[in-house]
């Protein structure tokens, strides 16, 4: 392991942070983001290796939103160059 970057998106903060200590336990670097906004710019700034994503936060959608504007083929999209790997 040599210090992978993940961005937890979730309105929880209690979950975040159970997950925050979890992961930074077992060495990896852990960012956070409370909403699909928020997590979308985490995402182009801090190029995580895994993202875990809530996909019912504010609002029931918001986080498959987020997961669709990750996943987009639009070569003119933000997070084009994000998904490395096929979902």
């Amino acid at each position: 392991m040599a210090n992978e970057k993940i961005l937890v998106i979730d309105d929880d903060p209690d979950l975040v942070e159970v997950m925050r200590l979890t992961l930074e336990t077992q060495g990896y670097q852990v960012f956070s983001a409370a909403g699909g906004e928020q997590g979308l710019k985490a995402v182009k700034e801090i190029q995580p290796d895994l993202i875990i994503l809530d996909v019912m936060m504010d609002y029931t959608t918001e986080g498959f939103q987020v997961s669709l504007k990750l996943r987009s083929p639009d070569p003119e999209s933000s997070t084009h160059r994000i998904a490395r790997y096929p979902f």
